[in-house]
């Protein structure tokens, strides 16, 4: 559940982790899974989003890299293990419209899909979302 454990790790009611979300800044959200999110507690992906954004107070803060498998799962780029089908955490990336984006762990997408996830995200999201900030 790593999506849901970000969002629910910035509840301000979290006292260990009070002051983390500030209002100054963006939030960059990474959930990386050889599995999918699975949905104890939450009820669909849309909870999810709206638990982040509560806690950030503004969705045009927040940022949302999802890494998983694709759909039907594959092989590992990381070694011979599968990962399985990412349904809920690519919806959970798609809830953040052109703020969200979603890469998976896939071995066809070279050796390292993680970096190459990280590199996009910054080029693009991250980016746009610096360039919009206005602290």
């Amino acid at each position: 559940q790593p999506a849901w454990t970000a969002a629910k790790s910035l509840d301000p009611g979290i006292a260990a982790n009070a002051g983390f979300a500030r209002s100054d800044a963006l939030l960059l959200v990474i959930a990386i899974t050889d599995e999918d999110e699975a949905l104890v507690g939450p009820d669909d992906a849309t909870e999810i989003h709206d638990a982040i954004v509560a806690a950030k107070g503004d969705a045009g803060r927040v940022v949302f890299l999802g890494i998983g498998g694709d759909e039907g799962g594959c092989n590992s780029a990381y070694g011979d293990d599968e990962v399985k089908d990412s349904v809920v955490l690519r919806q959970v990336a798609g809830t953040f419209g052109e703020r969200g984006l979603y890469r998976d762990l896939c071995k066809k997408n070279g050796p390292d899909p993680i970096a190459a996830a990280f590199e996009e995200a910054l080029t693009t999201v991250v980016d746009a979302a610096c360039t919009q900030f206005v602290p």
